[in-house]
């Protein structure tokens, strides 16, 4: 299975556009994955709707790589790019949601506000759905089975 890239937001647009510079004044800077500079070449073409959408298909280890080094970028601060999770792997939401949630086969569903940060576990797919298994979030425990339904733009694969 591939892993998708997606620029997030503006966070994401800037991170790229000064890194798009940085890698234009300095010749000694270290050199960018392939797939990242792609990304950065798209950023110039594209026009402000596509702006927002600007996404990459990589192999998991590229993926890794990828992360490795913006990670060394940021310095831990923000997540600039966001990476698709598998069904398994943690993740984290990077921005504070108010999402679908279900504790029980025959109970209803409910909405509820989820902060920035809260950790869980994906579990399976409802269209482009992630359903999440919640672990934590802010310190607290959450429910035990307790799934919430979120979409893939605001949550990354946790590392």
């Amino acid at each position: 299975m591939l892993t998708t890239i997606t620029v997030n937001g503006s966070e994401g647009l800037r991170f790229l556009t000064g890194l798009s510079r940085v890698t234009q004044l300095d010749t000694a800077a270290k050199p960018l994955p392939p797939a990242l500079a792609a990304m950065i070449e798209h950023l110039g073409t594209a026009d402000q709707a596509e702006l927002e959408q600007i996404s990459l298909e990589v192999e998991p280890p590229l993926a890794d790589e990828i992360a490795a080094f913006v990670d060394e970028l940021s310095g831990g601060l923000g997540m600039p790019l966001l990476f698709s999770a598998q069904i398994g792997d943690l993740v984290v939401l990077v921005r504070d949601v108010l999402a679908e949630v279900s504790v029980g086969k025959r109970e209803a569903r409910t909405w509820q506000y989820l902060p920035a940060g809260a950790v869980g576990r994906l579990v399976g797919r409802r269209g482009d759905l992630g359903k999440l298994l919640l672990l934590e979030g802010r310190g607290e425990r959450f429910p035990v089975h307790e799934h919430a339904y979120i979409s893939d733009r605001c949550t990354t694969r946790r590392r």
